[in-house]
């Protein structure tokens, strides 16, 4: 869910994001965040995304070390609380979050659109560097847009994904699959 974005220079402390970030978003939403570390680390570079809600201050952490001298990251972001949060992006283990408020909107049932949804091609998955990763082509072509992608076993495991500001790709996450036997 897009809603227009907060400023126009993405610029963290050493950190240049490459694109922008929606005010606004979806309850489950899966939001990957891409960019580079200015100056890594020649031991390795850890990066932080932290959500802080306003008004408890209940936060959501995600993080990715990337390997010596290594600059560029892509860390999902399972947005899973509704409400109002400051947002912090930063190397190492400690940084400011921005003034700027993101919203996390409960998800709705109602569709966005009344236009019909491209359909997928044809769709791979890909085991690249120890990461399990969905790839799929869609006719037609569509400008960026929310996905659902869900993942069934039998009848009894089932797992939903919202994905926005994916290009046709989506990093699986492990440890979601835990129930799946």
């Amino acid at each position: 869910m897009s809603s227009g974005s907060h400023g126009l220079n993405y610029n963290f402390s050493n950190i240049v994001l490459s694109h922008g970030i929606p005010s606004n978003f979806l309850q489950n939403e899966l939001f990957s965040f891409n960019g580079s570390v200015l100056v890594p680390n020649s031991s390795g570079t850890r990066v932080s995304i932290i959500f802080s809600r306003v008004s408890d201050g209940f936060e959501m952490v995600f993080s990715q070390t990337i390997a010596a001298n290594q600059t560029t990251f892509t860390i999902p972001t399972l947005l899973a609380t509704a409400g109002s949060y400051y947002l912090a992006i930063f190397t190492g283990y400690s940084g400011n979050a921005a003034q700027s408020v993101y919203v996390v909107h409960p998800t709705s049932s109602q569709p966005f659109s009344s236009n019909p949804p491209p359909t997928i091609q044809s769709a791979n998955l890909d085991l690249i560097v120890n990461d399990l990763w969905l790839r799929w082509h869609l006719n037609p072509p569509a400008p960026p847009c929310i996905t659902r992608v869900t993942f069934t076993q039998g009848n009894s495991s089932q797992l939903s994904y919202l994905l926005s500001n994916f290009q046709t790709a989506f990093q699986i996450p492990y440890p979601d699959f835990y129930s799946f036997k």
